[in-house]
């Protein structure tokens, strides 16, 4: 029998300004299999009375903690602020449009309870519209690349290495343990658009991350979410921390160049889709200065730039 008190689950959900969709989401903890949770729902400074109506909506549930900011502070500090006022030792986190799967939290209790190395456990996804349709083509490529990867077979070092080159675990599908969490310090907050990169790249050197093959969340991509419409943002910060971040890891350093122009060819591609053309150039010669002899970023950034000039004709 799971130990009531010993395997409580902190749900983090962060809130700014959300969409309707935030009533599924917060029912979407409520339906879960595994009882023992409390959800801390943290209204990041939205500036109106979301977190009331959320309240009001559902005033009968006593396992919902609300919490206030009156300055915004971004979703690493939210997230912080409400862990920090949890005492659950498992902490899952959950975005203000998305759903988890009735046996999410279950299933991942489970694989703590049977491999007590694993310090996080996280799973594939899938994504939805507006509309809760399934949408075809959306994370069958992520989820395919994530099940590639020998989780329960690296050493530290080749797993900070994987998960420096690419965002493989998704917050929204993880639970963490809380003592390795607070180890390694948490979130960054100072760092807005890598948060979630850095953490896991930097949890990984440290401590075991146990994958489950299935679906088990659901991320819902409409026009205004967050995370999609910073994307952009997110990738420039990215690329400016590469070496920041890599500093204290000497084994990163034959990843750098790699990692640049990957980041490069991304703001390359994001930036014209916004009409950066400036900061797509700029980005264009970064790919230039990193590897002057690889003919291959080039000929993509030209591709990428020859799309563009076409679709404006």
């Amino acid at each position: 029998m799971i130990d009531e008190i010993e395997l409580t689950v902190d749900v983090i959900l962060p809130l700014y300004r959300p969409q309707n969709y935030i009533f599924q989401t917060v029912e979407s903890v409520l339906s879960q299999s595994y009882p023992f949770w409390q959800l801390h729902i943290v209204d990041d400074a939205s500036g109106d009375n979301v977190i009331s109506r959320v309240r009001e909506r559902f005033a009968d549930c006593k396992k919902i903690m609300y919490y206030k900011l009156e300055k915004n502070i971004g979703p690493a500090g939210a997230r912080m602020h409400a862990i920090r006022q949890g005492k659950g030792k498992v902490i899952a986190f959950i975005d203000q449009d998305d759903l988890w799967y009735a046996t999410k939290l279950e299933r991942q209790i489970n694989i703590f309870t049977a491999d007590p190395d694993a310090q996080a456990v996280h799973s594939d996804l899938q994504l939805i519209d507006d509309q809760d349709r399934i949408l075809k083509n959306g994370s069958e490529l992520e989820n395919r690349r994530r099940a590639e990867i020998p989780w329960d077979k690296m050493i530290n070092t080749q797993r900070a290495r994987t998960l420096f080159q690419g965002i493989h675990v998704r917050l929204v599908t993880a639970a963490v343990r809380r003592g390795a969490f607070e180890r390694i310090g948490g979130f960054r907050t100072d760092a807005f658009g890598i948060e979630e990169w850095e953490f896991w790249f930097r949890f990984g050197y440290r401590y075991k991350i146990a994958y489950i093959p299935e679906i088990l969340i659901a991320r819902r991509i409409h026009a205004h979410n967050t995370s999609i419409n910073l994307k952009y943002e997110r990738t420039i910060t990215r690329l400016a921390s590469l070496d920041r971040i890599a500093d204290p890891y000497p084994f990163l350093a034959d990843l750098i160049p790699f990692m640049r122009a990957k980041l490069s060819l991304n703001v390359v591609k994001l930036g014209l889709q916004r009409g950066e053309w400036r900061q797509s150039i700029s980005a264009t010669w970064r790919l230039f200065k990193s590897n002057p002899f690889c003919y291959k970023n080039y000929l993509k950034a030209s591709y990428i730039f020859l799309l563009k000039f076409f679709k404006r004709l």
